[in-house]
């Protein structure tokens, strides 16, 4: 009853001279480094369209493509499913990073910020250090965790796109023999597009969306 009511209110609530909507969903971890720019792009490049952002985490993505209710994702290590194509985006990385030159360190860390990005990260995480005591703080957006370490001093692990200037600048520093995580991005959208020049624009909008946040 949900997924219709929600088919119906895409259908029935388009202003005049909207032919449509489409559907974006990002990892809330991508939101914050990518909606912007995207709406940015597909307001330059289609004018006729409505767009709806939605943000979650990976799982519920799949449900609402097959459903209709989304066209595009952006997601982390997405599963596989029928019906739906799965393309990478971006190869990036995870670094630990700190406001202040140290090297890596185990037990309890003074200010570290654990970046909450899922099980797999999780599991990597509790892998590379098996003796790490619980952080003082753990944020679900890496955003926020950049903030709050360059007001507050401290370290955490970020993808190496979004921080680059921050390194060349002096502002972050690596943390010497820490590892590092793998941080891949991929599309992913229905095999069979409802309106193929439109999701060909809204890739390229998140094409250009992306390289701009890296």
């Amino acid at each position: 009853m949900v997924r219709a009511w929600e088919q119906g209110w895409q259908r029935v609530a388009l202003p005049e001279g909207v032919r449509g909507i489409f559907g974006l969903g990002l990892h809330a971890n991508l939101a914050d480094w990518v909606a912007v720019d995207w709406l940015k792009a597909m307001a330059k490049s289609v004018l006729d369209v409505a767009s709806n952002i939605v943000i979650d985490h990976s799982e519920p993505f799949t449900r609402k493509l097959k459903d209709g209710l989304l066209d595009l994702v952006l997601v982390f290590g997405p599963r596989t499913g029928p019906g739906l194509v799965i393309e990478p985006l971006i190869e990036d990385e995870l670094v630990l990073v700190s406001t202040e030159p140290r090297a890596v360190a185990s037990g309890w860390v003074v200010k570290y910020v654990f970046g909450e990005r899922g099980f797999e990260f999780f599991a990597d995480h509790a892998e590379a250090f098996p003796d790490a005591d619980t952080p003082a703080v753990s944020i679900d957006s890496p955003s926020i965790a950049l903030t709050h370490i360059l007001d507050h001093g401290g370290s955490c692990y970020l993808s190496r796109s979004t921080i680059i200037d921050l390194l060349g600048e002096g502002r972050l520093f690596e943390v010497v023999g820490a590892p590092k995580f793998s941080l891949d991005t991929f599309v992913v959208r229905p095999d069979e597009a409802q309106n193929p020049k439109l999701m060909a624009a809204a890739t390229e909008a998140l094409k250009i969306a992306v390289g701009a946040a890296v």
